[in-house]
């Protein structure tokens, strides 16, 4: 059966992505207004936590993520003395098993699901936090949220 308007769930069709709705809307109204010294509101800041940006509620930034992928986009580094004195010794290790297993570093093209040595990772990451084990070739890398939603949205909404 292909799918169309005629038989899709209803529940589909009606479905909103919230990240960017009514919410954000009033909350980005609310701000404007808080701004501008308008309204009664009981508060005199606006948290938009929508987008998953725990910084701005006070989060420090995960720092050793940060120092793997600064160091496997700019991998001349690795061996320098600059970085012996930055970056911790498992970063740099972390950072050379990464790009020994993407061939032509992480600018490169690779797999449309991801390169398979993270898509390897994540999935020993979820066998090891759930005790459920996870086929790495069913694991999906996307650049965030949206475009995870994007991709469920077209293969549940193309036909064939």
């Amino acid at each position: 059966m292909t799918l169309s308007v005629e038989n899709i769930n209803p529940n589909l069709l009606k479905a909103e992505y919230a990240v960017r709705g009514e919410i954000v809307a009033m909350a980005t109204r609310i701000k404007n207004e808080l701004e501008e010294g308008k309204g009664d509101h009981p508060f005199k800041k606006v948290l938009f936590c929508n987008i998953g940006n725990p910084q701005v509620l006070g989060q420090k930034p995960l720092t050793y993520y940060r120092q793997v992928l600064a160091l496997c986009e700019y991998p001349q580094m690795l061996d320098t003395p600059e970085a012996a004195a930055i970056f911790p010794q498992d970063v740099k290790d972390l950072a050379k098993h990464i790009l020994a297993g993407i061939p032509g570093g992480v600018g490169a093209y690779s797999e449309s699901a991801g390169a398979p040595i993270l898509r390897k990772m994540v999935a020993d990451a979820i066998t090891r936090r759930d005790e459920v084990p996870c086929d790495w070739q069913n694991v999906f890398l996307t650049g965030g949220a949206s475009p995870a939603v994007h991709h469920i949205m077209t293969v549940r909404l193309v036909g064939e």
